[in-house]
C-alpha cells in the first residue's frame, strides 16, 4: 500500500521521539505503553515529515492535531508543530524533494460547479465509509481468527500477487501516488478506483503496513475523475475534489484536508473544497481508519457532561422533594406530638428533681433529729 502517508508520519514520530530524549526534551503527554513516548517531539517529527512530503505546512500541522483529535496537551504546542512544519517544508524546498502535485484548472464560481462539488463529495462520503467499515470489520475479523500477524501478511501477499499477475493490475499497486499526474491531467476516466479499493483492502485487513493516507488519496483522486459521468465537470477538477473529500472522510479530518487542498491547488478551491467535505461527511458514517471524529469526540463529550448536569438536579429533586398536603399535614401532626413529647419529658425531669430534694430535706431533717435525741440522752 506505499511507503508515503501514514509512514512517513511513523518515521517522522520515531526521528521527532529520538532528538527528544537526546536533548532531554521534556515530554508533554505519555501512552500507557511500557516504551515511553515523547508526544511533543514525536507530533513535531510527524508535522514536519508530512509537510516535506506533501508541500503543506499548515496543513499538516492541523492533520497532526486532528488526527490526534486535539489532544489538550498536545493542542497548546500547535505553533511549536506549525513552525516544525514550516522549516521542514523550507528545507524541502531547498533540496528539491517530496511529492508534487499538480494543479489543476480552476472553474469560476457558479451554482452549476457547487452542485459538481456536491455530487463529488456526496459519492466519496459512501464510497469512504463503506470502504473504512470494511476494513474496520476485516481486521477484527482476521485478528479474531488468529493473532498470528505474519501469517496474515503472507497471505495477504500472496492474494495481492495473484490478483495483480493474473488480472493486469501492476499500475494499481503500491501507493497510487504515480496516478495522481494523469489523472488530475484529465486522463480519461473509469472504474479504476474500485480496483484501488480491493487492493487496499486486502494489504490493510491482512495487516500490512505501510500508509492509508496516499492510497485514500489515490482512490480520492480515481473516484472524483469517474464522478464525471455524472456531474459533466472537468475532470482534472473533479478528481481534486474527490482527492480531498475521500481522505476526508477515512481519515476523519476535514479541516486538515480542506486547508492541504487550498494550499496545493491554490486558494480559490476553497469554497469547492468546503462544499464537496462537508457533503462527504453528511454522506458517511462517522468512523475511519483512526476511529471518530474530533467532531464526534467532543459531541460525545458535550453528551456526557449534559447527563452528569441533568442526573445531579434529579438527584437533588428527589432529595428535595416538594412536600404534597397531605404529608404536610401528617408533618405538622408529627412535629406537634414530638414538640408534646418534649415538654411532657421537661416535666417528668422537673418532677422527679422535685422529688429527689424532697427526699434530701426529709433524709436531713430525719438525721438532725435521730443526731440530736441521741446527744441529749
Amino acid at each position: 500500500i506505499g511507503d508515503e502517508g501514514t509512514a512517513v508520519l511513523q518515521m517522522g514520530a520515531s526521528i521527532g521521539n529520538l532528538v527528544g530524549r537526546m536533548i532531554k526534551l521534556k515530554p508533554v503527554f505519555r501512552t500507557d505503553d511500557p516504551i515511553t513516548v515523547n508526544g511533543f517531539s514525536a507530533s513535531c517529527g510527524m508535522a514536519a515529515a508530512f509537510s516535506s512530503l506533501f508541500f503543506c505546512p499548515i496543513g499538516a500541522t492541523l492533520f497532526v492535531l486532528e488526527m490526534l483529535r486535539y489532544k489538550r496537551s498536545l493542542f497548546k504546542h500547535g505553533v511549536a508543530l506549525l513552525i516544525a512544519s514550516f522549516v521542514s517544508y523550507g528545507i524541502a524546498l531547498w533540496i528539491g524533494i517530496g511529492d508534487f502535485i499538480p494543479a489543476v484548472p480552476i472553474p469560476d464560481l457558479a451554482w452549476s460547479v457547487l452542485g459538481q462539488a456536491i455530487i463529488v463529495g456526496a459519492a466519496c462520503g459512501v464510497v469512504g465509509s463503506v470502504t473504512s467499515n470494511l476494513v474496520r470489520w476485516l481486521q477484527k475479523t482476521t485478528s479474531r481468527i488468529s493473532q498470528n500477524y505474519y501469517l496474515w501478511v503472507v497471505i495477504g501477499g500472496i492474494i495481492i500477487a495473484v490478483l495483480t499477475l493474473l488480472f493486469g493490475w501492476e499500475d494499481y499497486g503500491g501507493s497510487g501516488y504515480h496516478m495522481l499526474a494523469p489523472t488530475l491531467a484529465g486522463q480519461e476516466p473509469d472504474y479504476g478506483f474500485l480496483i484501488k479499493i480491493l487492493l487496499t483492502i486486502i494489504a490493510l485487513c491482512t495487516w500490512f503496513k505501510g500508509g492509508e493516507v496516499t492510497p485514500s488519496m489515490a482512490i480520492g483522486c480515481l473516484l472524483g475523475a469517474a464522478c464525471t459521468v455524472m456531474s459533466g465537470a472537468e475532470v482534472g477538477f473533479s478528481a481534486a475534489l474527490g482527492l480531498f473529500a475521500f481522505l476526508a472522510t477515512v481519515t476523519r479530518c476535514p479541516l486538515a484536508a480542506i486547508v492541504m487542498g487550498c494550499e496545493i491547488f491554490g486558494i480559490g478551491m476553497a469554497p469547492y473544497l468546503i462544499v464537496s467535505v462537508f457533503f462527504s461527511f453528511a454522506a458517511s458514517s462517522d468512523i475511519g481508519f483512526y476511529g471518530k471524529s474530533a467532531l464526534s469526540e467532543f459531541v460525545e463529550v458535550v453528551r456526557e457532561q449534559r447527563e452528569q448536569r441533568q442526573d445531579l438536579k434529579r438527584n437533588d429533586q428527589e432529595n428535595h422533594e416538594p412536600v404534597s398536603p397531605e404529608n404536610s399535614t401528617l408533618r405538622d401532626d408529627l412535629d406537634h406530638a414530638v414538640e408534646k413529647g418534649h415538654e411532657a419529658v421537661v416535666r417528668l425531669e422537673k418532677d422527679i428533681q422535685h422529688s429527689e430534694d424532697t427526699v434530701q430535706a426529709f433524709s436531713n431533717s430525719y438525721h438532725n433529729r435521730f443526731k440530736g435525741g441521741k446527744g441529749s440522752s
